[in-house]
């Protein structure tokens, strides 16, 4: 069982990605054509939001590809779900491609229920930013949010939404922003 889609708002367009889907969706490309020398050029998908719910012994494959649709196209902002059982497969390529993982644990709200007994990973893989510092993993912004949503996982489910949906949008809010601006904003010099 994979939680309701909603929980980003409105920015979750696409359904979960299907294993085949990992393959072309989950990079980015709805299609192709042959050029005429005879080479395959892929087409860019309309699709910027990509949700990934793989099934637990799959979760290590998942991850591998999404570790390599995150650098191919720098664009994508990938969600990923999955119930923390079997980690020791997948867990630390997780932490090392995500820039925010959180475990939402069963039961405080409608999207992860109380008989699901185990807790879910959600791991939000930004999309980069074309200045320094290229990605927004351990930046003040990104992780003054992450504590914002471990403390609304008892409030309802409205607040987190929220504050998800602001930080799925984070990359494009600093996409319009001088450099300067941007890396004072994301690694202010502390007071005193």
């Amino acid at each position: 069982m994979i939680p309701d889609p909603t929980v980003l708002g409105s920015a979750m367009t696409s359904d979960p990605l299907t294993p085949e889907g990992w393959f072309m969706s989950g990079h980015g490309v709805h299609d192709g054509v042959y050029n005429v020398e005879g080479q395959w050029v892929p087409s860019p998908s309309s699709t910027t939001v990509l949700l990934w719910a793989p099934a637990l012994a799959a979760a290590s494959v998942a991850v591998d590809e999404l570790s390599l649709s995150r650098f191919k196209r720098a664009h994508l902002l990938h969600v990923f779900v999955c119930p923390r059982l079997l980690t020791h497969m997948w867990r630390k390529k997780l932490f090392k491609v995500a820039d925010l993982v959180l475990e939402l644990p069963p039961g405080p709200c409608s999207v992860w229920p109380d008989h699901m007994h185990e807790p879910l990973l959600l791991a939000l893989v930004l999309p980069f930013i074309s200045f320094p510092p290229w990605q927004l993993r351990n930046t003040t912004p990104v992780l003054d949010m992450a504590r914002s949503v471990r403390t609304l996982w008892d409030s309802l489910d409205q607040h987190v939404r929220v504050v998800l949906r602001q930080l799925c949008e984070l990359p494009d809010t600093l996409a319009g922003m001088s450099p300067g601006v941007v890396r004072t904003m994301l690694h202010p010099t502390p007071a005193g």
